[in-house]
């Protein structure tokens, strides 16, 4: 693949920007950006299964097949395939405590060299906002998602919200530091020497032509949000120009914005094509997915096709485009992919995946770095009503709540190696490819206890004796620091305050369904849909009764504790 730098810039070996050497613009319409195609015939086909057909992994002996139904269906080899992929929010790879999830950049590199494998033409894209809206891991993330991407050769990457947060000035110099990291495309920022307006990418006699522009919706929310930030309200007629002076088989634009400020980008670039046939056409607009799950059906607006890709990383999106053999315009298929454990790389294979090496030096970075004492931390609801409160750990808990203390612990369980909450951080410990996540703060958030919460696990102030008392998933987790409570057993307010789901003599079938609501609410802080895809699938109050724990002497009133 050969990729045409812009005017021949040269990009330096690295590159420090301070604040006061980066002032940025604001700016109005580079909707007007992107793009070209050589006369290319839109053929929209909607996918199998609306688009979220599941994958098979061809084996090596089947590496020369075209890829199987329901993949591609009706597909032949194209001239060019473009993968393009956008809004992972710092979701570098499954966590792993449910099965199956979804995503992941080793899952991908998987799936874009099998396409690579079968002999596809591939050009690789990625809208923006590969980093977490915040977080101390933050701009780590975003370094080793952009590392990954160059791993799996992408020719060019947007800039999204996500990065202004980093804040933006960290997220340009990445790729000027990182000669793995793909370049930053962003037509109407105003930061000459950090990224490029445009970019022409040939693969196989094929040209491609890839820009970014950042939407107006961002641009305006930009005025207090992000001062600093300069856009270049001028950009638009140069940069269409521009790639069309270098007559491109194809245009992509990365579109931070809406789908409908996205359409409005189409139309008024096709209003400037009439006006200059030179102004090339825009084939296809990548723009922000409003839903987690994408539809898996691409959008035309006149003849550009409007595409989003969904949320999280759990998809990747294929442009197959196909010459007809009379070498006329282009027919264009699209199709979307689920990346899911179908793409998982085969156990003892691990070293073979440069992605998956990747995030074992991320996880080592983590630890390194001490992150999980820089996360901030606040008051528990308990600490509120009593600032004194500390955490004491579940053993101590144990010594007057026996027979609860028993069922947490959950010895009887006739497999022993069944996840339990008093297990919980023992899973951390064991788990490979990446290793070292009891290290990770965005994994031990839910693994041990207080996390977060001053006195909690990994506070600066604790000592490693206290930091073991509150390993795993405890007492405290659901009630609260107990101290006060052991200090004063009988005191009425912190009864009620470390019972807040406590069910109350003559409680009706209206109430007691309120109060499971919110328990099953309180619950899914880290039982949520990306940590436990199958939470839900059994009734809450049935699931409650594994871990029920009223006192033995009293009637157990709807589940309460």
């Amino acid at each position: 693949m050969v990729d045409q730098p812009l005017d021949g810039g040269r990009m330096p070996e690295s590159h420090h920007v301070s604040d006061a050497s980066r002032p940025w613009k604001i700016a109005g319409l580079f909707v007007i950006l992107s793009a070209l195609g050589i006369g290319a015939i839109l053929f929209l086909r909607e996918s199998p299964q609306n688009g979220n057909a599941q994958t098979i992994t061809l084996p090596d002996d089947k590496k020369d097949e075209k890829p199987p139904s329901p993949l591609f269906r009706n597909w032949d080899k194209p001239t060019l395939a473009i993968a393009f992929t956008g809004q992972m929010y710092g979701y570098l790879q499954p966590c792993g405590c449910s099965y199956p999830q979804y995503g992941g950049l080793s899952r991908r590199f998987n799936f874009l060299k099998s396409l690579r494998d079968k002999g596809w033409p591939l050009v690789a894209t990625d809208l923006g906002d590969l980093a977490p809206r915040g977080g101390p891991q933050a701009l780590l993330k975003y370094e080793t998602a952009m590392s990954a991407l160059g791993l799996m050769k992408y020719s060019g990457v947007g800039v999204g919200k996500n990065e202004f947060y980093l804040p933006l000035e960290e997220a340009l110099v990445v790729p000027l530091n990182n000669k793995l990291a793909p370049r930053i495309l962003a037509a109407n920022l105003k930061e000459d020497d950090l990224v490029l307006p445009w970019k022409i990418v040939k693969e196989d006699n094929v040209t491609i032509g890839l820009t970014g522009v950042i939407g107006p919706g961002i641009i305006e929310e930009g005025k207090t949000k992000f001062p600093k930030v300069k856009f270049n309200p001028n950009a638009g007629k140069q940069v269409l120009s521009d790639l069309g002076s270098h007559k491109p088989d194809i245009v992509m634009m990365l579109y931070q914005g809406s789908e409908d400020e996205a359409k409005e980008c189409a139309d008024i670039c096709a209003k400037l094509r009439k006006t200059n046939p030179q102004i090339p056409k825009v084939d296809a607009i990548l723009c922000l997915e409003k839903e987690e799950e994408p539809s898996g059906i691409a959008k035309k607006q006149g003849d550009t096709l409007i595409l989003g890709i969904g949320h999280k990383g759990r998809y990747v999106g294929v442009l197959g485009a196909f010459r007809n053999k009379d070498n006329g315009p282009f027919e264009l298929k699209y199709q979307l992919v689920s990346i899911g454990p179908e793409w998982d790389t085969p156990k003892g294979k691990e070293k073979d995946n440069p992605v998956m090496v990747l995030m074992e030096e991320y996880a080592k970075k983590v630890k390194e770095r001490n992150y999980l004492t820089k996360y901030p931390r606040s008051k528990h609801p308990v600490q509120l009503g009593f600032e004194n409160a500390k955490y004491i750990g579940s053993e101590a808990c144990g010594n007057c709540h026996a027979h609860a203390y028993k069922i947490w612990e959950d010895k009887g369980n006739p497999n022993p190696k069944a996840l339990a909450h008093s297990r919980a951080f023992k899973s951390l410990e064991e788990a490979k490819y990446p290793s070292l996540r009891q290290f990770d703060g965005e994994c031990v958030s839910c693994h041990v206890v207080g996390f977060q919460h001053n006195t909690g696990y990994a506070d600066p102030a604790n000592n490693e004796r206290i930091n073991l008392k509150l390993l795993n998933v405890g007492c405290e987790s659901c009630h609260g620091p107990g101290s006060d409570h052991a200090n004063n057993p009988n005191d009425p307010k912190i009864k009620a305050l470390i019972n807040p789901f406590k069910a109350k003599p003559g409680e009706g079938a209206a109430a007691k369904q309120l109060r499971f609501n919110q328990m099953d609410h309180f619950c899914q802080k880290c039982h949520d849909i990306d940590n436990d895809v199958n939470w839900g699938k059994v009734p809450f109050n049935v699931q409650w009764q594994k871990i029920a724990h009223p006192t033995p002497k009293q009637v157990q009133v709807g589940g309460g504790k």
